[in-house]
């Protein structure tokens, strides 16, 4: 069975240095909650009708989840989780839209302790990026049960995520000028 197979643990983009100094210049890391994210997180998980919704961004050994909404409790306090078992690391690291029906069915995904834990079975992530272009984090969709993610839900996901990159533009050019 696939959940006998080795973990697949998230790459590491060779330019992963360039790609955390643009999410650490952007000054997000470890900052506390902010009203404009969190209305989108909870937009997500209603929208989507999924219990959990997530901006997180992916520092070098870990994500920090900026906005969250369904997060179990020791997650919802520490807002962190361990880089190489994420499946958003994997998003960054192909900087690409990732959709996972059923985590339980894909090979890299399987035997993640961490997802197993806590029972989670679907993902559907958008890469979000620094105003210089570089994959710091992901806008992403969880659920307990797998479940199917049309090319129009896709759309729709990135909308969003396209609303808080401006937020990130935005910012960066206010810290400029």
């Amino acid at each position: 069975p696939l959940s006998l197979e080795p973990m697949t643990p998230a790459p590491i983009p060779a330019n992963d240095d360039e790609r955390l100094a643009a999410l650490h210049a952007l000054g997000l890391l470890d900052t506390d909650a902010e009203p404009v994210f969190d209305r989108i997180t909870a937009k997500l998980a209603r929208v989507f009708e999924v219990p959990i919704a997530l901006l997180s961004l992916v520092d070098r050994d870990r994500l920090f989840f900026k906005s969250h909404t369904g997060l179990p409790e020791d997650l919802a306090q520490s807002r962190q989780a361990p880089r190489d078992v994420s499946v958003c690391g994997h998003v960054v690291a192909k900087n690409e839209v990732t959709i996972i029906e059923d985590l339980a069915r894909d090979r890299r995904f399987a035997s993640n302790p961490w997802l197993k834990e806590r029972g989670l079975r679907f993902y559907a992530g958008v890469p979000l990026r620094a105003p210089g272009g570089q994959p710091i984090g992901t806008l992403c969709l969880l659920d307990t049960k797998p479940r199917p993610f049309t090319a129009r839900d896709q759309r729709h996901l990135q909308e969003y995520a396209d609303e808080v990159m401006e937020e990130f533009a935005r910012r960066a050019a206010v810290g400029n000028s």
